[in-house]
């Protein structure tokens, strides 16, 4: 796609170009209109190889078609340059929402199954429907998340009781004494955190003995 869009850049640089060429000419001719017009038909006769020089300017006749020569090769070649980088810039930023597109798409597929799991427990008839049943529907919809999670590289800070409190995972709430656990470590898990390798998303809210 960005191939068939190059020419089309390389004639608006190539159009800036020729108008920073005629900015060149006009500022060369002090602002003369009539000697601007004059030098850019000297170039081009210049370049058709039909301008008739006065005897003994041969060589710099043909230095300047040289020079003029260099300087449109030069303007291809930056015209090329400033192409490829836009079309490079233009690729670059397709490939980044592609990505994120698709790591989104991945997200939201994975999701769908917990919303599966959701209206099969929304399905049940609340009166026929034991307690038990209920709450075993609510653990493998809360089962199939943390696979969800880990499929993203998220995993799960719940520390346990005596665990020792670590202020970068972990986020004390209370404060109280309890029985069998030391003074300064977790005596209960308040609610879990997650954290995406050593980035911490959400820090475990727990209860500190003392």
């Amino acid at each position: 796609m960005a191939e068939h869009q190059q020419p089309e850049h390389e004639a608006s640089l190539r159009s800036e170009s020729e108008a920073d060429g005629s900015a060149a000419a006009r500022e060369a001719a002090g602002g003369d209109p009539e000697q601007q017009e004059r030098i850019e038909e000297i170039q081009q006769l210049a370049l058709a190889g039909d301008l008739e020089a006065p005897a003994g300017a041969e060589e710099l006749v043909e230095a300047l078609v040289q020079a003029l020569r260099a300087r449109d090769e030069n303007h291809e070649r930056l015209l090329r340059a400033l192409a490829d980088e836009q079309n490079l810039r233009r690729r670059a930023a397709m490939n980044a929402r592609e990505a994120t597109e698709n790591t989104t798409q991945r997200m939201v597929e994975s999701f769908m199954i917990v919303l599966d799991h959701f209206d099969m427990a929304l399905s049940q008839n609340p009166e026929t429907t034991s307690a038990e049943a209920m709450f075993s529907g609510v653990r493998t919809i809360r089962d199939e998340m943390l696979r969800l999670l880990a499929r993203f590289e998220v995993q799960t800070i719940e520390p346990t009781p005596n665990d020792e409190f670590d202020p970068r995972y972990h986020e004390a709430v209370a404060s109280l004494e309890h029985e069998g656990v030391e003074a300064g470590a977790v005596a209960t898990t308040y609610s879990v955190g997650y954290r995406l390798g050593d980035r911490v998303i959400r820090a475990a809210k727990v209860v500190v003995a003392k």
